[in-house]
């Protein structure tokens, strides 16, 4: 009759199913979260981001963009900053005569030059009481501001101001020429869709340099929640209206627009138009800055070079010049994906670059659901492989799946200038993986525990039984093996507490030397009856044939042993029952054996055989009390049994009496 094999727990249908409904519900939970983005997979998200950025190949420059940099050569060569602004517009004067279409200051100059010669006679006077007479020198020395003002009115020059954000009053708009944005709402209603960055106030330039200047962008750049910078806003609103970032205003003044406005789509804030052209923003108007690389991608000029005139003929031709801090000290310095100390010149530089060059990076309205489709699929398609098909399939999907979305992510970002980002559909592929994974191996254990737990206990039925037919032949019973065993297990445990036999006596010893317990007598089965069943004291030459028993024993688990190999459950049996009928003092049998000779598992034996004898009732003998077998047993220690052994057992004696107790015999 053909066996039918029974069904495999992990591949049987309500397995499987509860497999992919676990699955289903690790991505259920991730495009949950998803839509809420939490901070912490955001902060990843910004990591992914860098990490793309950063191994795209890096992009060409328009090559129309200089930094005229306040750095650490300037400073030394003419003194430390704020320089007076009649250096400041010699400076400016420079550039423009070197050709450059529009300077363009990252600074602001909101309180008036203290450096002004006419400045300084009224302070004197005020402070001092001292009358300096200037009448000698020209109106145009005077006054530093007004130096400055009228180099900023030779060209195309771009000022830059301050909005603030987190003052409780508001101020009015700056003066001077600042180009308003217009918005295009293509709906109705979508006027509170999208709140672009609201300023309260402003640090605005003094009026006679602001109404000189070409134009004004404010300047404020701000990091995400990780310190690294990688958005800046183009617009931002104040009193009302939107005004430009200074990248965009030196756009404006470099190649002034017909069209330059907002755009608002359904879902707020969409992109800003310039011409024909259109860059996308989020819906606060920040714009994704695509950097070129790590500082100096974008050409520099030390300002001390343009002061002094050093500059080659054509260096600034046609140029927009971003005049800016770039010295450590002054503290202009961000953090970016390619570079930690990144100057805040630089960072309107290169959005300026993204702006004349078209590379944008963006993440348009469909992405969100692309990203929660290859989330829900990546989730669903690796419980699925991975349930039906099979772990090793599933394991193959997650690295290949893994592998496409990174790079899939990467060739987006490249080619397209577009953020998809693959953390989610990662993290849903990675979790149904580890927890599939975890879920099979759970279910193969329990499979292993199951099935080792069932192999002991057909082991120990096995050993009882094989026990219980020596026991046949014997007058002793089958309580017997129950009581020995538990009385080796509780001296063992007991002895285990003692440092020297802490290492010898682990729990899995402890517990082979309860199952091999029962194996003591085996070797009865080998002699005779009119021997083993006799009423009376034996005979001098039958108990010599007694003795033979532990050798008995001894032959037929070595024999077992010789076809099974090695194995620490029958050397011990083996051990125990061969040499639990030695003496401490060297006068047992059958080797004679004295001492520590004698294996561990023998002596243990010894006491728990001895103890169980004492108390029962045989043809030829009455039991003993328990209080007389404990004191037969303290009488034998050193020569009978192992003193330590006796001192353990004499501690623990009543749970020898409770054992006995358990699995008395019958009368």
């Amino acid at each position: 009759m053909i066996q039918r094999r029974r069904k495999d727990p992990f591949t049987a249908g309500t397995g499987r199913l509860s497999l992919f409904l676990a699955g289903l519900a690790v991505t259920a939970v991730f495009l949950a979260a998803y839509v809420v983005n939490p901070r912490l997979p955001a902060q990843l998200n910004h990591k992914i981001y860098d990490a793309l950025l950063t191994s795209a190949p890096l992009p060409k420059t328009a090559d129309r963009i200089t930094v005229a940099a306040i750095d650490e050569k300037s400073l030394k060569q003419f003194g430390q900053w704020p320089w007076p602004r009649y250096r400041m517009a010699h400076l400016v004067d420079n550039l423009f005569r070197s050709g450059a279409a529009v300077v363009a200051m990252d600074m602001v100059f909101a309180e008036p030059d203290r450096t002004s010669l006419s400045r300084i006679v009224r302070e004197m006077g005020r402070d001092l009481g001292v009358s300096v007479r200037l009448e000698n020198l020209p109106e145009a020395v005077l006054d530093n501001d007004r130096i400055l003002a009228a180099a900023l009115e030779k060209g195309r020059s771009v000022l830059g101001f301050g909005l603030v954000f987190d003052s409780e009053t508001s101020t009015a708009t700056c003066p001077g020429k600042t180009p308003i944005v217009p918005v295009l709402q293509e709906a109705k209603g979508l006027e509170r869709r999208g709140s672009f960055h609201r300023a309260s106030g402003a640090v605005c330039n003094i009026p006679v340099l602001a109404r000189a200047a070409y134009s004004q962008g404010f300047f404020n750049i701000r990091p995400d929640s990780d310190g690294v910078l990688r958005r800046a806003p183009l617009v931002a609103e104040h009193d009302g209206s939107l005004y430009p970032g200074l990248a965009l205003a030196a756009l404006n003044a470099a190649s002034p627009p017909q069209t330059l406005l907002i755009r608002k789509g359904a879902r707020g804030v969409d992109s800003l138009i310039i011409d024909d052209r259109r860059i996308p923003l989020d819906e606060t108007g920040d714009f994704l800055i695509r950097f070129r690389g790590p500082t100096g991608r974008i050409p520099y000029v030390s300002a001390a070079d343009v002061l002094s005139g050093a500059l080659p003929r054509g260096t600034l031709d046609d140029r927009i010049v971003f005049v800016g801090s770039t010295a450590a000290g002054l503290k202009d310095i961000h953090a970016t994906p390619f570079d930690p100390v990144f100057a805040g010149v630089e960072v309107h530089a290169h959005i300026l670059d993204n702006l004349l060059t078209g590379a944008f990076v963006h993440r348009p309205g469909w992405v969100r659901g692309a990203e929660a489709l290859l989330l829900t699929t990546f989730g669903l398609v690796t419980a699925a492989i991975f349930v039906w098909i099979g772990p090793i399939f599933g394991t193959a999907f997650a690295a290949g799946g893994s592998l496409f979305l990174w790079m899939g992510a990467g060739w987006c970002l490249e080619s397209r200038g577009i953020f998809l980002s693959p953390l989610y559909p990662l993290l849903a592929l990675f979790t149904n993986f580890a927890l599939l994974s975890a879920m099979k191996y759970h279910r193969e254990e329990k499979k292993v525990r199951a099935k080792t737990r069932e192999l002991s206990l057909v082991q120990e039925v096995t050993i009882e039984t094989v026990a219980n037919v020596a026991e046949t032949r014997d007058p002793e019973t089958g309580g017997h093996i129950k009581r020995t065993q538990h009385y080796v297990r509780a001296l063992a445990v007991a002895l285990s507490r003692r440092p020297k036999y802490k290492s010898i006596l682990t729990g899995d010893f402890i517990e082979i030397l309860f199952r091999s317990a029962p194996l003591h007598d085996l070797g009865k089965v080998g002699v005779p009856d009119a021997i083993l069943l006799k009423p009376d004291r034996l005979t001098e030459d039958e108990f010599e044939r007694m003795k033979l028993h532990t050798t008995y024993a001894y032959n037929i688990i070595s024999a077992a042993e010789a076809r099974l190999g090695n194995s620490s459950f029958l050397r011990t049996a083996r051990e125990l029952a061969h040499t639990h009928q030695e003496k401490w003092d060297g006068s047992g049998y059958p080797r004679g054996l004295k001492g520590e000779e004698i294996p561990l598992s023998g002596r243990l034996m010894a006491i728990a055989d001895v103890y169980d004898a004492l108390i029962s009732r045989r043809p030829y003998k009455e039991p003993m009390s328990h209080e007389e077998a404990v004191r037969r047993i303290a009488q034998g220690r050193g020569s009978h049994f192992d003193p330590e052994l006796v001192d353990v057992f004499l501690e623990i004696e009543a749970q020898f009496r409770q054992i006995a107790r358990q699995f008395v015999d019958p009368d």
